[in-house]
């Protein structure tokens, strides 16, 4: 499961995907549809199977991945990557923006063709609107919107409103894409009344947090209706510049996309996925029993089935009945799974974890090498830093922290947790007040693989005095909570994109005060300066010794335990031409997938 926040894509790292159907490379084998038809054209339903729901299609306020996937298909920014190579593109940009003054000032300008669904152009001044909209303190997107602090203000040329200069606060070597890789929103439909006309973005960037606001009626009521339903869910208000328009949404049971009949990306004459969408419709059904979601791609209710479990992929090949209509494939995914601790808690949480002693030993309860070789039957990758081993900056000097329950014990005694009564449970004085080692792990429902892991770590913590309460919380429940600080152990998942990773959004302390991505607790202030550092130099090998040192400081502190990069397990139906996998998240588009003509099954 993906925690989906905002992700700044900086330089793109080359690789390959692995491309199915016509391609005809795959997994296993199998018969695969043979057809004259080698022009694609429009046609046919991609049925999407989602394991959770979204919670809301809002491209700022969404929490949840799988709506970050939908969303995809509804909004398009301004810059993104190449699905293949993973190079940067334009996509509402005419081509990559005109660096001026060293980096401080960005020149933009939207394709001719660019336009809304009700025919207007789409310019400049939709661009200034959507920073408005993440810099509005009261819109729900405390996530993004430090990411974007450095972006001070936007001018939209008088003659052309195609043409706009975004100048920033600063300069780093990440900010044409990262200004870019921000979705736009069409300011007729989100801001018919014009609440937030009269603002600039010097005004909104000079605002500050909640606590220290003062009232402002026209700003909280443009917010108040962003976050409301109407513009996450609703049918005819959601909605943007992509190829799909959002059709219906049925809680609990699927979400509906349908094409657009005029859709200005038809315009433009390119071979990039970008702006093909070959299928009619694309329907996210939520099947969240991993049973039945089996049953359903064996009797081909569903067409793609996504992050399927190792046991079940491999079941599923040995099948002959599903092996005849679906193809199957992995790929290195872009997600590092992680237990996350609370290092700095809140007045009514107790203090186990804000020791790195105390974390250290928890990460050496975890037999990691294990859990891969038994838990995910090997399609997974070790993990010691938040960076992805394929990165040129990841950190290879940093051993992996092995199980060694005796260390840890003998780390937990170091920090003063002894089990001084001899019931079993570890305790110590904190506080003024004694307190026994009885901490809440949580982790998603209906995760089996999760339960598996904490049912393995919660067997190790005991055998030496700890006690984990194992807790099922359901995602959006959750989330509030971890960005009050409001838990002991957590289970998660972070996806990025094969980018130069930004190490801002999760680990810095200012992303902690702020309330963003970083539920932890602060990093050093060496942590902090560097962060920042990386963020500023644009020299490649003085960056990469930067990038190094901030590894360390992580590894160090121990913040997190992390884990394991798994690969991504896909089947496809074999109908489907133009199946591409890739590292980001979900690990492919289904808007390129195309169907022969007499294998088309839905109209």
């Amino acid at each position: 499961m993906r925690i989906f926040p905002p992700l700044l894509k900086y330089f793109a790292l080359i690789l390959i995907g692995l491309t199915l159907g016509l391609a005809g490379c795959k997994e296993n084998g199998g018969t695969d549809y043979e057809s004259d038809q080698v022009t694609p054209k429009r046609g046919d339903w991609v049925i999407i199977q989602h394991a959770t729901e979204a919670d809301a299609l809002n491209p700022f306020t969404f929490k949840i991945s799988q709506a970050g996937y939908i969303i995809t298909q509804l909004f398009q920014p301004l810059l993104s990557l190449h699905p293949e190579t993973y190079e940067e593109v334009p996509v509402l940009a005419k081509s990559m923006p005109e660096m001026l003054e060293d980096g401080k000032k960005y020149r933009f300008e939207i394709r001719e063709e660019a336009t809304w669904d009700d025919g207007s152009p789409i310019t400049g001044h939709d661009v200034v609107f959507s920073y408005k909209t993440i810099k509005n303190p009261w819109v729900d997107a405390a996530a993004y919107r430090g990411y974007y602090s450095f972006v001070g203000d936007i001018e939209v040329d008088k003659d052309n409103p195609k043409i706009f200069t975004v100048t920033t606060e600063t300069s780093f070597y990440g900010s044409a894409f990262a200004i870019g890789d921000l979705y736009v929103l069409p300011k007729y439909r989100y801001d018919p009344d014009g609440l937030m006309d009269e603002f600039t973005l010097p005004q909104l960037n000079e605002l500050g947090s909640l606590e220290e606001l003062v009232p402002n009626e026209k700003l909280e009521a443009f917010a108040n209706a962003y976050n409301s339903e109407k513009y996450a869910r609703e049918a005819g208000f959601v909605g943007g510049s992509g190829p799909y328009s959002l059709e219906k949404w049925e809680t609990g049971t699927q979400v509906n996309l349908v094409r657009k009949e005029k859709w200005w990306g038809d315009k433009i004459e390119t071979d990039l996925v970008l702006f093909k969408a070959w299928p009619e419709k694309l329907i996210y059904r939520v099947i969240t029993d991993f049973g039945a979601s089996v049953a359903a791609l064996k009797q081909e209710e569903i067409d793609v089935y996504f992050s399927l479990k190792a046991e079940d992929f491999n079941s599923l090949k040995e099948n002959e009945d599903v092996v005849k209509n679906f193809s199957f494939a992995t790929e290195q995914s872009a997600i590092f799974t992680y237990i996350g601790m609370n290092g700095m808690p809140p007045a009514n949480r107790k203090k186990f974890l804000t020791d790195k002693r105390v974390r250290r030993a928890m990460a050496h309860l975890v037999d990691v090498d294990m859990m891969i070789k038994d838990v995910y039957l090997g399609y997974a990758t070790r993990l010691t830093t938040p960076v992805l081993p394929f990165r040129p900056e990841f950190n290879k000097d940093l051993p992996p922290i092995p199980f060694d329950p005796q260390k840890a014990a003998a780390l937990l005694d170091e920090a003063g947790w002894i089990d001084a009564n001899g019931d079993g449970v570890r305790e110590k004085m904190v506080d003024g007040k004694v307190i026994d080692m009885r901490m809440d792990y949580e982790i998603m429902p209906n995760r089996e693989t999760s339960k598996a892991v904490a049912l393995i770590f919660q067997q190790e913590a005991r055998k030496i005095g700890v006690e984990l309460n194992i807790v099922e919380t359901d995602l959006g429940v959750l989330i509030p909570r971890l960005r009050e600080h409001d838990f002991d152990m957590v289970a998660l998942g972070f996806s990025s994109a094969p980018i130069p990773t930004d190490f801002k959004q999760i680990w810095s302390t200012e992303s902690w005060e702020m309330k963003g991505s970083n539920y932890f607790g602060p990093t050093t202030a060496e942590g902090d300066s560097l962060i920042e550092a990386i963020r500023q130099e644009r020299d490649d090998a003085k960056r990469m010794k930067l990038y190094q040192r901030v590894q360390e400081i992580i590894y160090d502190e121990q913040p997190v335990i992390f884990m394991l990069n798994p690969s991504e397990r896909f089947a496809f139906h074999k109908r489907f031409r133009n199946v591409q996998t890739t590292v980001v998240k979900p690990g492919f588009d289904p808007q390129g997938f195309w169907t022969p003509t007499e294998l088309i099954r839905y109209h």
